[in-house]
């Protein structure tokens, strides 16, 4: 394997385990404001609560962070967010170049079946996609017929 291989090879490695643990880290990830909030009086009621500044990762809001500890957190997550979406955008690029190589080792006939599977999949996610909307907007319709039905209980 040549030096520039390996290098490719250490970036995508790289950037593969950046995408994991970042998703991991957005399947995990929980945030600590419902924890300090107190339970809602009747003066807050309605009032739109403040979005919190960050995320901390997982499991952290389970130790006691401190605020100071959450701003900090906030800060280190902020500053390494460019690296990893720079890492992200490599890995995009890696996987992009990695199946133009593969299709170039296609015959003809082969890149046209690859080009009707992929147009049928795509087909198909579209009529999914309308499929559920249509059904959505059918199940919005039912329930405004089912309240419209309701006998009006101020009368």
């Amino acid at each position: 394997m040549g030096m520039r291989s390996q290098s490719a090879t250490a970036i995508l490695s790289g950037a593969v385990v950046v995408v994991l643990l970042g998703a991991f880290s957005l399947v995990a990830q929980e945030t600590t404001k419902a924890q300090e909030t107190p339970k809602e009086t009747k003066a807050s009621k309605g009032k739109k609560k403040a979005e919190p500044k960050g995320q901390v990762p997982p499991y952290f809001g389970d130790v006691g962070l401190t605020q100071d500890q959450k701003e900090t957190i906030y800060k280190i997550r902020e500053k390494h967010k460019v690296h990893i979406n720079d890492l992200e955008k490599q890995l995009k690029s890696a996987r992009a170049d990695e199946l133009t190589e593969c299709e170039s080792v296609l015959t003809e006939t082969q890149k046209e079946l690859l080009a009707q599977r992929r147009r049928a999949a795509d087909e198909a996610k579209a009529a999914a996609k309308k499929k559920s909307a249509e059904e959505k907007a059918a199940k919005k319709l039912e329930s405004a017929k089912a309240e419209a039905a309701k006998p009006d209980a101020s009368k």
